[in-house]
C-alpha cells in the first residue's frame, strides 16, 4: 500500500480532532499558544484546517498523526494558503531555530526530527535536516507563494543518512529537485519515518494563518499513489440508503426500516445523538453511499467511521467493500475504547477487480462494516 492518510476536514469538527489525530498541539513551549481548528477555511467552499498565531511572538500549534509506512519514501501533499509571510519568525539556524520559526510540515520518526519545511519571509519554502536541535539548510525552492492565495504542495523527501533525496512540486510544478546525495534522516536513528506534522506557526509582529486543505500521506512502495499524484481534491461522501446488509440496531428502532443510514450520515459526526449499534459477532450492515463527481479520476478510497466500545472488554471490526454484488471484509480493527474514534481503511483498488476505481463501480458500491470480535 502506498496511501497511507488523507483528509478533506469535512466530516468532523474541531472538537473531533482528537479521534483521528495522534497529537493536537502538542509543543514544547513556556508560551501561550493558539490550537489548531476545522471550519469554513477549505478552498472549495468546504471545510479546511486553519492553525494560526492570533498574538506577536505566541505560536499557532500543530497537528500530528502517525502511520506505518513500507519504505523510507515519505510523501505529502496537501493545499496550503498562508494570510502573509512579510513578518514571519525564520529565525537563525541554531538550537531554538526549530521552535522559534515556522514550518508547514515536517516528518519524524517517533520523538526523533528528520526534516521540516520552513516558510521563508519571501513566500519560499527551505527544507531543513534537524540533527539535535540544529536545522541544516538543504535547499529553498526556485518558486514563491503568494500570500492569500491557494497553491499546492507536494513533497517526496527519501530518508536516508547518506542518499537521501528531496523533491518539491508547486501546483505540479517543480520548484526543488535533483537533490541527491543528502542526510535527510535528521535526529532519526534508522532511515524511516513514522509521523507527519503540520502547521506550526510563528511570527514576529504580525498575526497570521495558515490554511490547509485537502491532505494525503503516502509511501513509495505499491503499484498505486507511490508519486506525485498533482492537485487533488478529496471529497467527502456520505451514506444514503441502506444497503443488502442492515443487521445492526438503530438507535431510533430497529434494523431493516430504512433508516438505517440516517443514524450514519452525519456531518459532522454527532456521537450518541444516533448511531447503529449490536453485540452480535459478525452481525453486518452495509450503506449506498454518494456518487462522485461527474468525470471523477479515483485514486483511492478511505473508510472512515467513528466508534467507540459499549463498555470495555472485547470490541473489533472490519470495514466492508460491496461491489458487484460481493462482500469484501478489510482489515480487522480493534476498537480502542469506550470514547469515540475514528477506524479508517484505504482502499486503493476496487477489490471485485484489482484494478483502479471506476466512477460506475463506486456509484454502485456499498461500504459498511461488520462486528468481528
Amino acid at each position: 500500500m502506498a496511501l497511507l492518510f488523507m483528509d478533506s476536514f469535512d466530516h468532523y469538527a474541531t472538537s473531533d480532532l482528537t479521534k483521528k489525530w495522534t497529537e493536537v498541539g502538542v509543543i514544547e513551549s513556556s508560551g501561550s499558544a493558539t490550537a489548531p481548528a476545522i471550519g469554513a477555511y477549505g478552498r472549495n467552499a468546504t471545510s479546511g484546517l486553519r492553525t494560526s498565531m492570533g498574538v506577536p511572538n505566541f505560536v499557532g500549534l500543530p497537528l500530528c498523526v502517525t502511520v506505518t509506512p513500507s519504505d523510507n519514501v515519505c510523501l505529502v501533499g496537501f493545499a496550503f494558503k498562508p494570510s502573509s509571510f512579510a513578518a514571519i519568525a525564520v529565525g537563525p539556524s541554531s538550537a531554538a531555530a526549530f521552535w522559534n520559526a515556522n514550518w508547514v510540515l515536517s516528518v519524524r520518526m517517533n520523538n526523533s526530527q528528520l526534516w521540516y519545511a520552513r516558510l521563508n519571509q519571501d513566500g519560499t519554502i527551505s527544507i531543513f535536516r534537524d540533527v539535535s536541535g540544529t536545522g541544516t539548510l538543504l535547499g529553498t525552492t526556485s518558486l514563491a507563494l503568494q500570500a492569500g492565495v491557494w497553491t499546492y504542495l507536494e513533497f517526496r523527501v527519501t530518508v536516508h543518512d547518506s542518499t537521501g533525496t528531496v523533491d518539491v512540486r508547486f501546483n505540479g510544478t517543480p520548484a526543488m529537485t535533483g537533490l541527491t546525495g543528502q542526510n535527510t534522516r535528521g535526529t532519526g536513528a534508522v532511515n524511516t519515518w513514522n509521523a507527519v506534522r503540520v502547521g506550526y506557526v510563528n511570527a514576529e509582529t504580525t498575526p497570521i494563518t495558515f490554511d490547509f486543505d485537502d491532505l494525503v500521506v503516502m509511501d513509495g512502495s505499491g503499484s498505486y499513489n507511490n508519486a506525485f499524484l498533482g492537485d487533488v481534491t478529496i471529497s467527502a461522501l456520505y451514506p444514503d440508503a441502506d444497503g443488502n446488509a442492515h443487521a445492526w440496531v438503530c438507535s431510533t428502532g430497529t434494523p431493516d426500516t430504512g433508516v438505517d443510514h440516517d443514524c450514519v450520515d452525519e456531518a459532522p459526526v454527532n456521537d450518541d445523538t444516533d448511531y447503529l449499534s449490536t453485540s452480535t459477532v459478525n452481525a453486518k450492515s452495509t450503506f449506498s453511499m454518494q456518487d462522485v463527481a461527474a468525470g471523477a479520476d479515483i485514486r483511492a478510497v478511505q473508510i472512515v467511521t467513528s466508534q467507540r466500545k459499549g463498555a470495555e472488554g472485547p470490541g473489533k471490526i472490519k470495514h466492508v467493500v460491496r461491489s458487484n454484488a460481493a462482500d469484501y471484509d478489510q482489515v480487522e480493527q480493534g476498537i480502542a475504547g469506550t470514547s469515540y474514534a475514528f477506524l479508517r481503511t484505504v482502499v486503493e483498488t476496487d477489490p471485485a477487480t484489482a484494478a483502479p476505481w471506476l466512477e460506475a463501480a463506486w456509484n454502485a458500491v456499498e461500504i459498511g462494516l461488520k462486528k468481528t470480535g
